[in-house]
């Protein structure tokens, strides 16, 4: 009865204990409702067991389910491993969706320029480019995500890999016309006759932890005029006012904004640590396609960095 039980009948199987919902399951396996409906019901036969119970609107796993559940991840993982290594890997061989998240500064400045490197090389494949979600860690873990960009995570389990492969540098930007440009030494009382724009970083800074950093590293407590989650808000606001923005390089990059960092004498230990990191799981660090998107990642980044 087991002979019909193939690996994307196991996917399916899995991710309806998460979901409990044909329908979600679909759209996060890339499948139509109904396909998933045939698995389920295709599967039920296999095993002469339901699976699957409908309680309150929502799919409860039977007893049998739940040993599957125990069983079918590393099962799965088994046979990807033994595949992966007896074949020779060609993107241009791969088909289906492929998601992949990018914490926002990466999906402003560098989207669709890895967009473009990743399909000029697997140019059959779907790219699913997303911003960072709260989840992320889970998708990874079951496979639903392939790679993601984001600045290191301190909190995240040692199951991730946050492989660091780019610098950033957390400074205070003005806009050029600013009078505090014209000082060649400022104080912390001069910077803060000027009001301050607190920038949150969805799923990096959202308690704006690293806004503290810069403030207690110049002394004293700045007045906060704005105070978004935005950060084309953040510095189209500090473009054109005289508020002050605290934030990364990367994110008020010279090329795409006319910010410029003030030139203040701090001690850089003071200032927050920003390496950015491609995050992956750890069971999947020797799948050819993690190491060739964190190749083609990596590539283009030292691209952008060699030209300026």
């Amino acid at each position: 009865m087991i002979d019909n039980l193939d690996i994307r009948s196991m996917r399916v199987l899995i991710d309806l204990n998460e979901t409990k919902n044909t329908y979600l399951t679909a759209e996060r396996l890339d499948l139509s409702q109904s396909a998933v409906a045939r698995i389920l019901t295709k599967n039920r036969a296999t095993l002469n067991d339901p699976l699957y119970v409908r309680v309150a609107n929502k799919l409860e796993p039977t007893p049998l389910m739940e040993e599957l559940i125990d069983k079918l991840p590393n099962i799965i993982e088994s046979l990807e491993q033994v595949v992966s290594t007896n074949f020779d890997f060609d993107p241009h061989s791969l088909t289906g969706r492929y998601q992949i998240f990018l914490n926002h500064p990466t999906q402003q400045l560098f989207g669709h320029d890895i967009f473009q490197k990743l399909s000029m090389a697997a140019p059959n494949a779907t790219w699913y480019l997303k911003g960072w979600e709260s989840n992320a860690v889970e998708q990874f873990l079951d496979d639903r995500a392939t790679v993601g960009i984001n600045y290191f995570a301190s909190n995240y389990p040692k199951s991730i890999v946050q492989q660091t492969f780019a610098k950033d540098e957390f400074l205070v930007f003005a806009q050029p016309n600013h009078p505090l440009f014209k000082k060649t030494v400022l104080s912390w009382q001069e910077i803060y006759e000027y009001p301050f724009i607190s920038l949150s970083v969805p799923s990096w800074d959202e308690k704006q932890e690293k806004f503290n950093q810069v403030c207690n590293a110049l002394g004293g407590v700045p007045q906060i005029k704005l105070q978004t989650d935005s950060i084309s808000l953040a510095i189209q606001a500090a473009e054109n006012s005289q508020m002050l923005l605290p934030s990364s390089l990367r994110i008020c990059d010279p090329s795409l904004t006319s910010l410029k960092p003030l030139k203040l004498t701090i001690d850089k230990a003071q200032l927050p640590d920003t390496p950015i990191v491609i995050s992956y799981a750890q069971k999947n660090a020797n799948k050819p396609i993690i190491k060739w998107a964190i190749e083609m990642i990596t590539s283009l980044y030292e691209e952008k960095v060699a030209h300026g």
